[in-house]
């Protein structure tokens, strides 16, 4: 019983210091819209909201979560779904990360995109490449230059694997990935490929492509 009393009261403090050293986010983006005319509307509406909590276990792991609440291919404006449940460990080779995660195909355009609030980006409003996805990636850094590669499922964060094949996801950028939030300039590239089957009308398999991404992005 001593013993059980014992293991209670180091779990409890050990969730207390996690508590304490973790880091709890939100962002919501609403709108309100005015139709004019005889039939017009009148609405407030919130289109997106992430909800983020972040933690540093040690100076080499930290995870973190994020819950995305938007609308679904059912027609509910507010599902939420798990966006990002990720470890990341830092080691001698570059920034290893574990799980569902952000898409380097996204991330840099979109800080360099800088306008969230008015609208999402051309890869993400033309539905070029899922924001999120679950996997393994591997990012590192060589003086100005940031890159990534990620092995991923390819169906994003809000489907399930479907087929036998995996996305692979190439990232790189000079200069400043962040100009949301500092000055500076970049320019970079971002590509993926992602092998799919041909069917016939039996769903008898023909033949194997590709489905190819590139962008190109610059921003100062």
């Amino acid at each position: 019983m001593k013993k059980e009393i014992l293991l209670l009261r180091f779990i409890c403090m050990f969730s207390t210091a996690t508590l304490a050293e973790s880091n709890t986010t939100g962002n919501v983006f609403f709108n309100h819209t005015t139709k004019l005319g005889d039939e017009g509307s009148n609405l407030f509406n919130m289109k997106r909201a992430y909800l983020t909590y972040a933690n540093e276990v040690s100076d080499a792991v930290s995870y973190k979560m994020t819950y995305d609440m938007g609308s679904n291919d059912g027609g509910s404006a507010h599902t939420a779904f798990l966006k990002v449940a990720m470890v990341k460990w830092k080691t001698g080779l570059g920034n290893v990360m574990i799980g569902m995660q952000g898409m380097n195909m996204f991330k840099t355009m979109e800080n360099t995109w800088g306008h969230r609030f008015i609208d999402k980006m051309p890869m993400d409003t033309y539905g070029y490449s899922a924001s999120a996805d679950l996997g393994v990636g591997l990012s590192r850094s060589f003086g100005p230059v940031s890159t990534s590669a990620l092995v991923t499922n390819g169906g994003g964060y809000k489907k399930a694997e479907s087929d036998k094949y995996k996305k692979i996801s190439l990232h790189a950028v000079y200069g400043e990935s962040k100009l949301n939030k500092k000055d500076g300039f970049n320019a970079g590239v971002s590509f993926s490929t992602e092998p799919y089957d041909v069917v016939d009308e039996n769903r008898e398999v023909i033949s194997t492509e590709n489905t190819n991404v590139m962008g190109l992005f610059a921003g100062y």
